[in-house]
């Protein structure tokens, strides 16, 4: 089965009943400058990216406080990447005039704003929120 996903809770349960040995999942939105699949069928994962593919796709998993949702950050106040395994939010690197990369935002600019994380990996520079 390839889709949108199956929550964690009832993966199990859904690919027993119906006799499902993989699900391949992926995630992406209309506005968004960021996608990922989980091809391994693993419940609750979110998708592999290899460092190697960083520059083409720059997407990324930042820890975040599960109570507000922002951001966690360093002593510089910079994102903390998470690591495998790690809760976290799904952001995709802004890169301005780059037709696959660039955020123009909504016509909302506080609905903008909620999307954006400024001063992510290097001041100045910017992601797109995933709300996932």
């Amino acid at each position: 089965m390839f889709g949108n996903g199956v929550r964690p809770q009832i993966w199990e349960q859904f690919t027993s009943r119906f006799k499902m040995p993989v699900i391949a999942e992926f995630y992406g939105s209309t506005e968004g400058i960021a996608n990922i699949m989980n091809m391994d069928g693993k419940p609750g994962a979110c998708g592999f990216v290899s460092v190697i593919v960083r520059h083409a796709l720059p997407v990324y998993l930042v820890k975040v406080d599960q109570e507000t949702g922002e951001p966690l950050r360093d002593k510089n106040g910079l994102c903390i990447m998470c690591k495998p395994g790690e809760p976290g939010e799904f952001v995709g690197m802004i890169r301005k005039n780059d037709p696959m990369r660039d955020f123009h935002g909504y016509a909302d600019k506080k609905a903008t704003q909620k999307k954006v994380i400024q001063d992510v990996w290097k001041k100045g520079d910017a992601a797109f929120k995933s709300g996932e």
